[in-house]
């Protein structure tokens, strides 16, 4: 599995499931469905741009495939995978 770094390209991903609304739970990658073991970490970031503020939840993960930074883009609802690192 190749590893993508912080702050390259983000590669879009389907949020299956959620743990409590919120977690990840199951997620699509490239085709594959991930299930989540455990989020090691957890973080909101805020930033501004052209005036208007974005906010990104950061999550953590691990799975069976190895350790995977997911985003969430708050006002978007969109997902996408930041790093993965093989198991």
């Amino acid at each position: 599995m190749s590893e993508l770094r912080m702050g390259m390209s983000r590669e879009p991903i389907e949020m299956a499931t959620k743990r409590h609304g919120y977690f990840p739970n199951t997620f699509v990658w490239r085709g594959r469905r991930h299930q989540v073991q455990t989020v090691e970490r957890c973080w909101t970031e805020s930033s501004w741009h052209g005036g208007d503020q974005a906010e990104r939840h950061y999550f953590r993960v691990r799975c069976a495939a190895g350790r995977f930074d997911l985003a969430q883009d708050i006002q978007r609802n969109e997902w996408t995978l930041e790093r993965v690192a093989a198991a």
